[in-house]
């Protein structure tokens, strides 16, 4: 949990630390899937000061081990569809595992923006929208209030929790 929540902070910092903390958690039980998909997210992102290169090997290691490890654990397959669209451009691959990663009802921030940003760059933006609309309400629930989602492109969405409809703002 600790090394999750340093990478989720996003400084150099913190993820190298957070990549510190999940190396002892790996080393301490080879086998917990989560820290090898957490470490795989730390090596995705640029934050952890390594050249791409040496990011990739590592992150596809990692990544690769904790969908074997586990393989209905949502990270490990958000950590390899992410590894997969970004580094390879397997762009089939990728949207198997982030379908494997949504099938397990597990979504987190970092799965729906990951894959509504491989839908829009695959010329699905409309399926992105409706993924992020659809996943939003469902991890509202019976909650009052709205979440308001920023889109480059098109301006502010609402999610009125409620109405569970988009309405622009």
């Amino acid at each position: 949990v600790e090394g999750r929540n340093l990478w989720r902070l996003r400084t150099p910092a913190d993820v190298q630390q957070s990549i510190r903390v999940l190396e002892r958690a790996t080393a301490a039980d080879a086998n917990y899937a989560p820290a090898y998909a957490a470490l795989a997210d730390a090596y995705n992102i640029t934050m952890s000061g390594l050249s791409p290169a040496a990011r990739y090997e590592r992150a596809k290691a990692y990544a690769e081990r904790a969908v074997a490890l586990q393989p209905d654990l949502a990270d490990g397959h958000t950590s390899l569809a992410f590894l997969r669209y970004k580094f390879e451009w397997r762009w089939d691959d990728a949207e198997r595992h982030f379908k494997s990663a949504l099938a397990t009802g597990i979504t987190d921030q970092f799965l729906l923006a990951a894959y509504a940003d491989f839908l829009i760059a695959r010329g699905r933006p409309q399926e992105a929208l409706q993924l992020i609309t659809t996943e939003a309400v469902r991890l509202m629930g019976a909650s009052s209030g709205s979440v308001v989602l920023i889109y480059p492109t098109s301006g502010f969405l609402e999610i009125q929790a409620d109405q569970g409809l988009p309405r622009n703002a």
